[in-house]
C-alpha cells in the first residue's frame, strides 16, 4: 500500500509539473561566454522549443557588432585581467607612429619587429605615400624616434621585413620595390643597419647603400612578398614569389661570409613564401603551392650546410 501511494504521488508531481510549464531559466554572464544558468524570468523557453538562441551583438566603443553576444559598455576591456599567480601582463597599448599619416605592418611573411639585446626596438612599415619606414625604441629614454625613409624616395615600395643579425645589433631589412616603368617590374631591395654604440635621443642613423637582391634575376619576374631571417656569423637569408602574371616560383639569396651568394629557384609557388635560420645555418622555407584538383598546400624545403 505505501508503494502504492508513493508511486501515485510521484505521478501527481509530474503532472503539476506539466500543468505548470518548464522553468524559466535565464544565462548569467560567466567570465566572457555566458556560460552559466540559473532559475529567473528568462526566455530560455524558445531554446527548449527547438528555437536558435538570440544572442546579442557585442558592442564595441559604443558600436553593435556582430559576434558571440557580450555585453559591455563602451570603456570596458574587452578581456578579463588574469588571476593572481599568473604569467606577468601585457603593458597598456600604445600608439608609435603620428596621427597624421597612415603606417601599416600587416602584408607578407616577415617580421615587422625586432628586439636588440639591450632592449632597442626596431620597426618596418609602409606608409601611406608608397614608401618604407624605419623607427627605433630606446629604453634609456622610453621614446620612439621620428619615422626615417628607407626605401622609395624616388621609386613606390611595400611589404618590408626585418631581421636581427647574431651579433644582437645590426639590423637587416628587405622590401619591395617598384624600379621599372608601368608597375613593371618590381625588385626585392636589401639594407643593413648598424646601430650606434653611443646614440643620442632620436637616432636612426647607421644605415648602407640600398642594394638590389633581384638584379641577376629574370626581367620579365616581377617580385613580391618577401621574408628574411639571420644565422650565425652574419648569414642573412631572404626568399621572395617570382611572378610573370601567371607562373610563380619560390626564390632564395643569401649573404655568407659578408658575400652576396647566386640566387636560387627552389620550387614554382602560388603565395609568398616565409623563412627562418636556425643557430647552426640551417635554411627552413615555407610556402603555399597549388596541386592537382585546385588542391591548395604547404611545402617546405631545408638547406643543410
Amino acid at each position: 500500500m505505501q508503494s502504492k501511494i508513493t508511486v501515485l504521488a510521484a505521478v501527481a508531481g509530474l503532472l503539476a509539473m506539466a500543468l505548470a510549464g518548464p522553468p524559466n531559466l535565464e544565462a548569467v554572464p560567466n567570465g566572457l561566454d555566458g556560460g552559466a544558468l540559473r532559475r529567473g524570468n528568462g526566455r530560455v523557453g524558445r531554446l527548449l522549443a527547438g528555437e536558435p538562441p538570440q544572442r546579442a551583438a557585442p558592442r564595441f566603443g559604443g558600436r553593435s557588432v556582430p559576434g558571440s553576444g557580450l555585453k559591455r559598455p563602451p570603456d570596458a576591456p574587452r578581456f578579463l585581467n588574469p588571476p593572481l599567480g599568473s604569467p606577468p601582463s601585457w603593458l597598456p597599448e600604445a600608439r608609435i607612429t603620428g596621427s597624421n599619416r597612415n603606417r601599416d605592418v600587416s602584408g607578407n611573411n616577415s617580421h615587422k619587429i625586432v628586439v636588440a639585446d639591450n632592449g632597442v626596438r626596431h620597426v618596418v612599415m609602409t606608409g601611406d605615400d608608397g614608401h618604407v619606414y624605419y623607427k627605433r625604441y630606446y629604453p634609456q629614454w622610453h621614446c620612439w624616434t621620428p619615422d626615417t625613409l628607407i626605401f622609395g624616395d624616388s621609386c613606390p615600395s611595400g611589404a618590408p621585413g626585418i631581421a636581427l643579425d647574431s651579433n644582437g645589433t645590426t639590423v637587416h631589412v628587405c622590401a619591395v620595390v617598384n624600379s621599372g616603368a608601368n608597375g613593371q617590374p618590381t625588385h626585392i631591395y636589401y639594407k643593413r643597419c648598424t646601430t650606434e654604440v653611443n646614440p643620442e635621443p632620436g637616432s636612426n642613423g647607421g644605415w648602407d647603400t640600398t642594394c638590389d637582391v633581384c638584379e641577376h634575376r629574370d626581367p620579365d619576374y616581377s617580385a613580391a612578398g618577401p621574408s628574411i631571417a639571420c644565422g650565425p656569423n652574419h648569414q642573412v637569408v631572404i626568399c621572395w614569389l617570382d611572378w610573370d602574371g601567371e607562373w610563380g616560383e619560390v626564390c632564395f639569396r643569401e649573404i655568407l661570409n659578408g658575400v652576396w651568394q647566386t640566387s636560387l629557384g627552389l620550387s614554382d609557388a602560388t603565395g609568398s613564401p616565409s623563412i627562418a635560420c636556425a643557430r647552426n645555418g640551417d635554411v627552413h622555407v615555407a610556402w603555399s603551392k597549388q596541386w592537382w584538383h585546385s588542391i591548395l598546400g604547404a611545402c617546405r624545403r631545408t638547406r643543410i650546410p
